[in-house]
């Protein structure tokens, strides 16, 4: 942030912050030019000659798409299939529901909130102590 720009209004910020994240309050979109570009988008179309492809890859690379999350041809046409009547769903939601979920989605349950920054400490301990003896 700049001292000479103006600060972005309070209600461009819900959930965008650290300390907003959790709010169930609708947020105004900043940019209008990110709905339009949002509506001329189109869903991904699958050719089924594309399907094929994925069988034509080598075994390494089949391993390599899987370990970094790339999906096969074939696997999109079965989203895109499944798929079609969720964003349907999706679309009669109003904002004020869209923006509750998003605050549900940030929720942690205690026990894995623990987990976590125990886990996070004893590795951090532990990196502390290889740097201490090797440096």
């Amino acid at each position: 942030m700049s001292l000479v720009t103006e600060p972005i209004p309070e209600q461009y910020l819900y959930r965008l912050t650290f300390w907003s994240r959790k709010s169930t309050k609708v947020r105004l979109e900043l940019d209008k030019s990110a709905d339009v570009v949002l509506l001329k988008t189109k869903p991904i179309m699958v050719i089924a000659g594309m399907a094929s492809e994925s069988e034509d890859l080598p075994w390494w690379r089949k391993i390599f798409n899987f370990l970094c999350g790339i999906e096969s041809a074939s696997n999109l046409h079965t989203v895109e299939q499944s798929g079609g009547e969720g964003t349907k769903a999706e679309k009669t939601k109003t904002k004020e529901e869209l923006a509750r979920e998003a605050a549900e989605f940030l929720h942690e349950e205690p026990w894995w909130h623990t987990f976590v920054n125990v886990n996070a400490v004893i590795l951090m301990a532990v990196t502390i102590f290889f740097i201490g003896f090797y440096a």
